[in-house]
């Protein structure tokens, strides 16, 4: 998925916010503004570019309004003008972390990658308990060579935001584009489990993480019930119209809320815990493992996706913002929660941006 310039703060639909309006007067500042806002959220970046560097001549001196600029320059693909906005933000508002993050990004996308973690450090210096700025920070770390603090998992406000603005295109990009392979990995595993040793059908299914709602679309024949888990409104919005050919909706249940909260609120009772790329958001599984153990039945199913990391650490957060584990991590893990392994196998789980293939492994645990 490709990356976003950061952008802290609340967002609004842009159909609900933007109109056309007759130009405003030159000297307006609170005007010209609210406008660059409203055409930004709309996705008008070329409308805000204008209305920005209007602003800048009324308030040359106003710190948000060259980091709005430089925001808009990088969507432009004008990077190296969007940096020197940047540092003007941070030049004005020295103590103001998101514009030291905001530079650390810009910087990334420009191949500054110690500029990138020298302003994204000073970023959390000043904000030292924002877990958005620690992930980006270990990210662009990694690509640097330097070695990691441990950020045990996705934060939050970074990724719901993500995957509300993929969701209109998630399903097409990832198919279509990426050639994902999840859903099915997980059906072929499962089905090369025989009868005998399977809980008797139908199924109690729990899918965490599960978007616009393509991994429940194989299990739903073997259901009595699915519940689907998200953190993202909008995925869980696409999830909700997700139909089988016989006019069957997908799942039963749609839960916003994270993981973690759902293992904890939803009880046991599960005959198959299903996870596709959820991992991959979560470095440090220790906690999970244990909490979907607990909520399956005797003899239920987990099955899940992973990234693979070689190195000697239990997992890493590599330069793409995503998790890898380690396949001995995992075992240990699994021993560690009493899951029993039943399968597993490498495997290509999609190409990346670049349209190399992403290694990973699926697995079945019992």
């Amino acid at each position: 998925m490709a990356e976003q310039p950061a952008r802290i703060g609340p967002g609004l639909e842009a159909s609900q916010i933007y109109e056309p309006v007759p130009p405003p007067r030159s000297d307006h500042a609170v005007t010209l503004g609210k406008l660059a806002w409203q055409s930004e959220a709309a996705g008008d970046f070329g409308r805000a570019l204008e209305l920005l560097e209007r602003l800048i001549e009324v308030c040359p001196d106003d710190s948000r309004a060259h980091q709005e600029l430089g925001l808009a320059l990088l969507r432009l693909g004008r990077r190296s003008d969007a940096v020197a906005a940047l540092r003007r933000t941070t030049a004005l508002a020295p103590h103001y972390a998101p514009g030291h993050c905001n530079l650390g990004l810009a910087l990334e996308e420009c191949g500054d990658l110690v500029g990138a973690t020298a302003a994204l450090r000073e970023a959390l210096r000043l904000q030292p308990d924002s877990g958005f700025i620690a992930y980006h920070l270990v990210a662009v770390a990694a690509r640097a060579g330097e070695t990691q603090v441990d950020v045990k998992a996705c934060p939050h406000d970074y990724l719901i935001p993500l995957f509300d603005g993929y969701a209109d295109r998630f399903d097409t990009h990832l198919y279509e584009t990426l050639g994902y392979l999840g859903p099915q990995l997980l059906a072929e595993i499962i089905n090369e489990v025989p009868l005998g040793e399977r809980r008797p059908l139908p199924w109690d299914v729990l899918d965490l993480g599960c978007g616009t709602g393509m991994t429940g679309v194989p299990f739903r024949t073997i259901a009595r019930t699915i519940t689907g888990v998200d953190l993202s409104p909008r995925m869980l919005e696409h999830a909700v119209r997700r139909t089988m050919p016989d006019g069957r909706r997908v799942y039963d249940t749609l839960l916003k809320c994270d993981i973690t909260e759902a293992l904890s609120t939803l009880g046991t009772g599960y005959e198959l815990i299903l996870a596709a790329d959820v991992f991959i958001y979560i470095g440090d599984l220790r906690g999970v493992l244990t909490s979907i153990r607990s909520a399956l039945r005797p003899g239920g199913l987990f099955a899940f996706t992973i990234e693979v990391w070689d190195g000697p650490e239990d997992y890493r957060l590599l330069p793409t913002r995503r998790y890898a584990q380690s396949p001995a991590y995992i075992a240990t893990l699994a021993r560690e929660s009493g899951l029993q392994p039943v399968g597993h196998r490498e495997a290509t789980l999609r190409l990346g941006e670049g349209l190399e293939a992403v290694r990973g492994m699926v697995f079945l645990m019992r």
